[in-house]
């Protein structure tokens, strides 16, 4: 979709980085969640923040995507936007992605425990000491 003009560079440099912390965060709980490490509830929360930020992500991209496809088509003459128009669309885009970078701090913590637990299960693990029920 960048290279046909759909979604600009920086949206979609933004939505991959979104996914991909979301995909490691919700490895690491699956993996903490088998071992009894994080409450469902935990779990539940995380997730769906990480469902919430991928959903942001694709309706941008949608909506950068349909701008495009109209004026590759032909009809470009019919669905020129007007001047206050774009505005209206990059003050949103940039709400976006203050609101993705927002998310990104919040959960940066999370992520951060959440490596730091794994790496004490990994350093238990290798030196065979393991974790007490």
């Amino acid at each position: 979709m960048v290279g046909e003009g759909g979604v600009s560079p920086a949206a979609a440099v933004a939505a991959a980085a979104t996914a991909a912390a979301a995909a490691a965060a919700i490895g690491v709980l699956t993996n903490m969640l088998g071992e009894g490490g994080v409450s469902p509830a935990a779990a539940v929360a995380a997730a769906a923040t990480a469902a919430a930020a991928a959903a942001a992500a694709a309706a941008t991209a949608a909506a950068d995507k349909h701008t495009a496809v109209g004026f590759a088509s032909g009809t470009a003459p019919l669905q020129l936007l007007t001047l206050q128009q774009q505005q209206q669309q990059q003050q949103q885009q940039q709400q976006q992605q203050q609101q993705q970078q927002q998310q990104q701090q919040q959960q940066q913590p999370f992520v951060n425990r959440l490596a730091a637990w794994n790496e004490q299960k990994e350093s238990k693990r290798r030196t065979g000491q393991g974790f007490r029920v």
